[in-house]
């Protein structure tokens, strides 16, 4: 991609953009103003839109805001609340602009709750079961509602992600719960399935995605690659790797009790991606293997 990204967020997916993409360095003012424009000033906010017509980035990817499933049931207001109001900011910015960048907003496959063995296509209706789901799909209806604003608009549906560097999400959990003990119990029955894609496949799907599916005001997009791995096989991914990197059998059983928030199937379904082109260069399977083999 060599068109110019103004990147929101230096979390673990604006990170992986950041190495994948030509970004722009951000002074620290005008970052502070764009990760936190729901509480920037009306000065903050004139100065940020004034740097980014200077800078015309092509593209601005939000990044940004509460990104972790599970700590969404300890703060559900912020969960809920936060990605909307930080979109709004961003929108009001750019409004500002004569030419401003297509929009990409990192939404989630969350925002379906559960879903059926063959997949959720994009237009399934949402139905998140936790705040954190709630939190993207609120932000995605405010985005429809201002998509006729001269904005363009792309969402990202995004499933489950990893890539060395990973700091949270499952097969972190299972990396760190093994390096404390071999035997570990985990949350529900193991044949949850998910769905999950590496995050240079993310980018990849992105940059076409942006290159061929700008016709509209506004599209949403599933990112994934359409398989589905059941909670047992991971687990079972990462006791071959690290029992062969630390000569050490490690072993696991279930507790056989879903947590509230966790559905039993989150796979997506890719055929709008497919259509244009995208098929993940990295495996699931062969994938997750790598990510254990390098931790």
């Amino acid at each position: 991609m060599e068109s110019k990204w103004l990147i929101c967020g230096d979390g673990y997916l604006g990170r992986a953009f950041k190495e994948l993409v030509v970004s722009l360095t951000v002074p620290e003012s005008i970052n502070i103003n764009l990760k936190y424009s729901h509480l920037a000033s009306r000065d903050s906010l004139r100065s940020t839109a004034e740097w980014l017509e200077k800078m015309e980035p092509k593209f601005f990817l939000n990044a940004s805001g509460p990104s972790n499933v599970n700590d969404s049931h300890t703060n559900v207001h912020f969960y809920e609340s936060e990605p909307l109001a930080l979109v709004k900011a961003h929108i009001e910015i750019l409004s500002k602009l004569k030419n401003p960048p297509v929009y990409v907003f990192l939404s989630s496959g969350a925002i379906y709750g559960e879903t059926s063995i063959l997949g959720a296509a994009e237009s399934v209706s949402p139905n998140p079961i936790s705040p954190y789901g709630v939190g993207k799909i609120r932000a995605e209806e405010y985005l429809s509602s201002v998509a006729s604003s001269g904005i363009t608009i792309v969402i990202l549906r995004v499933f489950s992600t990893f890539s060395k560097g990973l700091t949270s999400r499952l097969p972190y959990v299972i990396r760190q719960r093994f390096s404390e003990e071999r035997n570990c119990n985990f949350a529900g029955s193991g044949e949850e399935l998910r769905d999950f894609v590496h995050t240079s496949d993310l980018v990849s799907a992105t940059s076409r995605i942006l290159s061929k599916a700008l016709i509209s005001p506004i599209s949403s997009w599933n990112i994934a690659s359409g398989t589905a791995l059941s909670v047992s096989e991971i687990i079972q991914i990462a006791c071959n790797e690290l029992g062969r990197r630390d000569n050490i059998f490690y072993t696991f059983n279930f507790n056989n009790k879903l947590r509230p928030f966790d559905p039993k199937i989150l796979v997506a379904n890719i055929s709008k991606l497919r259509s244009i082109g995208f098929e993940p260069e990295i495996s699931p399977r062969e994938g997750l293997a790598e990510y254990f083999r390098q931790t």
